[in-house]
């Protein structure tokens, strides 16, 4: 993950998630070590941009899409404690 695909992750997980940078920080960890690059730019896009992530979602496999659905079931969990 570049620095300026993690600083948009995230800014993204700070505004959609309401967790803190240092809970984002190890979002964006966890993120890096368990998801492809498309994943993360699925993540990191404005939940509202219904467009763009339809047309990300369609072009992934269901093994990606089950890698986001478990990250996203596990990290907050895992990051909770993060400061």
């Amino acid at each position: 993950m570049t620095k300026e695909v993690r600083t948009k992750f995230v800014a993204r997980c700070q505004a959609s998630m309401y967790m803190s940078n240092a809970q984002c920080g190890c979002m964006a960890d966890i993120a890096d070590k368990k998801l492809d690059d498309l994943a993360i730019a699925y993540l990191s896009l404005d939940p509202l941009d219904v467009r763009n992530s339809a047309a990300m979602s369609k072009k992934m496999t269901g093994t990606e899409l089950s890698a986001i659905d478990n990250f996203m079931k596990t990290a907050p969990h895992s990051c909770k404690g993060a400061s």
